[in-house]
């Protein structure tokens, strides 16, 4: 199973494997967005809650195939910070926080 994750107007896809929880879905698609934020500096990226595209939010502690289907999309409600603090930039700030 594969869905589709909205960041604001950014989409990833992410392929699901079978016992994944709602938590491994945020965790798995925070990795593929951060690359994508990478090319542009450090940010930080935290995620508020998960909701289908048409309403409802789901629960981190979800199994995810009970709540989706192949091919569904779901928005992410998140925070993205830019940081300009020299002492930050050590090493990358993109990091899913519970």
């Amino acid at each position: 199973m594969k869905v589709t994750v909205t960041f604001g107007q950014t989409g990833v896809v992410v392929p699901c494997k079978d016992g994944w929880t709602v938590r491994d879905l945020i965790q798995q698609a925070t990795q593929r967005y951060r690359k994508l934020l990478e090319q542009e500096g450090d940010f930080l990226v935290r995620t508020h809650h998960v909701e289908y595209c048409d309403g409802g939010i789901l629960d981190p502690d979800d199994i995810l195939s009970d709540l989706v289907e192949d091919k569904d999309k779901i928005h992410f409600s998140f925070l993205s910070l830019f940081s300009q603090v020299p002492h930050l930039k050590q090493g990358p700030l993109l990091r899913y926080l519970p």
